[in-house]
């Protein structure tokens, strides 16, 4: 699973954050963040996408993207330092 948000699209309404808590978040300009892509269960995620009124967010199938610098195939261990 991937998700999208689209910040020009949100308008700052919190429903993402009622359905999602621990996966959606305002910043200081009231626009939608991610602060965990596995915060929370995917159908609660699915919950937020389809409740934000501007449809800001997007969860798309597949495997989520690695994070920048990291290869999508190696994940450091406990005794590894990232």
């Amino acid at each position: 699973m991937a998700l999208r948000v689209d910040r020009e699209r949100c308008m700052g309404s919190g429903s993402c954050q009622f359905h999602a808590p621990h996966t959606f978040d305002l910043d200081a300009e009231c626009r939608v963040i991610v602060i965990d892509d596995q915060g929370d269960s995917l159908q609660a995620i699915r919950n937020a996408a389809e409740g934000c009124p501007t449809r800001a967010i997007a969860v798309e199938d597949g495997p989520s993207p690695p994070a920048p610098g990291r290869s999508a195939s190696h994940h450091p261990g406990p005794e590894e330092s990232p």
